[in-house]
């Protein structure tokens, strides 16, 4: 008997650098389902998708959405699509952007200062410091 992989590739997005292939690329038996909850910050839109290289399994998978939902919310699939579009083209690979007018000093001061929120300034991976990473799962120190 042969086993189907599941690959959560949920957090790819906040991969420092270029990420790797899609673990669908390892096998015909290796699927990889992904959202915009965790990395683009969307999880109210429940907004996700699926990939397998095998041809049948996608027509199982899809089959199986179809007697779950009609459709998704059109609504929720046009944000969607703007803030995974919007990012793509603007943004480095899981970065978020700071507005114009922020004094950005005082901004990585305030967040990892005050509030242990450990932040990547641009210049890190070469690009201007209103770009940022955050950082995820740094503990607190208690005083």
């Amino acid at each position: 008997m042969e086993h189907t992989w599941l690959a959560d590739e949920s957090c790819r997005a906040l991969t420092i650098g270029t990420p790797g292939l899609f673990a669908t690329t390892l096998s015909e038996r290796v699927v990889s389902v992904a959202s915009l909850s965790r990395a683009y910050g969307m999880s109210g839109l429940r907004v996700g998708w699926f990939l397998a290289s095998d041809r049948q399994l996608n027509q199982v998978f899809l089959a199986a959405k179809e007697q779950m939902t009609m459709c998704g919310r059109l609504l929720d699939e046009e944000i969607a699509c703007r803030v995974y579009c919007r990012c793509a083209q603007e943004l480095p690979q899981g970065a978020a952007a700071v507005r114009r007018g922020v004094d950005i000093a005082k901004f990585y001061a305030t967040l990892n200062g005050m509030h242990a929120t450990m932040v990547g300034p641009g210049h890190w991976f070469e690009k201007d410091d209103r770009l940022i990473r955050i950082g995820f799962g740094r503990p607190l120190v208690t005083p």
